[in-house]
């Protein structure tokens, strides 16, 4: 009779969605719990280390590593323009056409940081294959409104400097 209300109390609990009661156990009949806290911790930051980054993200530079403050840009003046995008880090693929697009050079220039730490100013420096001769080239953003020739209003002025060349000064806007 006893087994048969205990049979009846544990099916009702459950029809009802309740648990069954728990087997009683001492401590020392329980196998030590694993300590998955401190496992997983480690595990997770061991693949956070391994993985790249999410689509569109930049993974953090170690430390003291300078990291560039943008992405990428695009802007230009009459007859030219310029692409730079962040491939690493610091450097950035670069792009620059002039002559209205009958020249063209690439390369990689790599971002300088400004001795204060301002961003209002930034500079990028390296050598654009120009006619297949590496040229020493300085690119400069400054951060300030800047009226293109087409009446647009842009974020930043930019002046590039190719060694051999006169400056170009024109408009443009980072990428984010």
């Amino acid at each position: 009779m006893h087994a048969l209300k205990t049979y009846s109390a544990l099916a009702i609990a459950l029809a009802i969605g309740g648990c069954a009661p728990a087997a009683k156990t001492t401590d020392a009949d329980a196998p030590p719990a694993p300590d998955t806290a401190t496992h997983s911790t480690r595990s997770q930051t061991a693949e956070a280390a391994q993985s790249p980054p999410p689509h569109g993200k930049r993974a953090a530079p170690p430390p003291g590593e300078v990291l560039s403050p943008f992405m990428g840009f695009k802007g230009g003046g009459e007859g030219w323009r310029i692409e730079l995008f962040n491939t690493e880090r610091y450097d950035h693929r670069t792009t620059l056409t002039w002559g209205n697009g009958a020249q063209r050079a690439e390369g990689m220039l790599t971002y300088q940081p400004t001795p204060d730490g301002s961003l209002e100013r930034k500079v990028l420096e390296g050598p654009l294959n120009v006619a297949g001769t590496g040229k020493d080239t300085t690119v400069e953003l400054v951060e300030d409104d800047c009226t293109g020739g087409d009446g647009i209003t842009h974020d930043h002025t930019v002046i590039v400097t190719v060694s051999g060349m006169g400056p170009m000064r024109g408009c443009g806007d980072l990428a984010i």
